[in-house]
């Protein structure tokens, strides 16, 4: 498994856990715009998560752009923790 995929499957499991109860990993949409899924406050959780485990800070810009999708976190990620 690849580190962005091994990244990918840890904030998975962050937001099933966390963010949405009772739904497991696998069920978490890519797409948390499209969805609905993720309200304002979960999404600033996710953000202070993600800011947390890996030890980068995410500006407001990114914020909005890098946090509609599960790729776009880990791509933010993964430029970030470089």
């Amino acid at each position: 498994m690849s580190n962005s995929q091994q990244t990918k499957e840890e904030i998975r499991a962050f937001i099933a856990k966390k963010l949405m109860f009772g739904v497991e990993p696998s069920e978490v949409p890519e797409d948390f715009t499209s969805s609905s899924q993720l309200d304002s406050l979960s999404r600033t959780e996710l953000v202070i998560h993600v800011e947390t485990r890996y030890g980068i800070t995410v500006d407001p810009y990114e914020e909005e752009t890098d946090f509609d999708t599960l790729d776009g976190v880990v791509s933010l990620i993964t430029r970030k923790a470089a």
